[in-house]
């Protein structure tokens, strides 16, 4: 979905997989549209009075986040972090999420980062 939005890369960091989406991910990365990454899992000793894993904030996703602006700040324009369960879709002004973003910063130019609102959305099945 993201590609028809004019989106050249997405990052996905894995702990888990059924082998079938697994595979499925490493089709997308092998046409380049996908970057296939390990997740997070720090060790863990028995002598340990805590889990470093349950100790790190929405799964490490802080730390992955710095990881992607560390690697991308140069080579890229925009940087997304979104959620697996959410879809970030341009208003019916815009046709691809770039030119979203163009013009945002062209409203506001000493703008760090945005935050998009969220927009609570189900499928209704119609019965005909």
């Amino acid at each position: 979905m993201y590609r028809l939005l004019n989106v050249n890369l997405v990052v996905a960091h894995i702990q888990s997989a059924i082998t079938s989406v697994y595979n499925l991910l490493k089709l997308y990365e092998r046409e380049g549209i996908l970057s296939v990454r390990p997740g997070i899992r720090f060790p863990h000793s028995k002598n340990m009075q805590w889990d470093p894993n349950a100790e790190t904030e929405f799964n490490g996703q802080i730390l992955l986040a710095h990881e992607c602006f560390y690697e991308f700040r140069e080579s890229t324009e925009f940087i997304g972090l979104i959620d697996w369960d959410d879809l970030l879709l341009p208003s019916k002004n815009f046709v691809d999420l770039p030119s979203v973003f163009k013009e945002a910063l062209i409203k506001y130019p000493n703008t760090a980062y945005f935050l998009v609102n969220k927009l609570e959305a189900k499928f209704e099945e119609k019965c005909w």
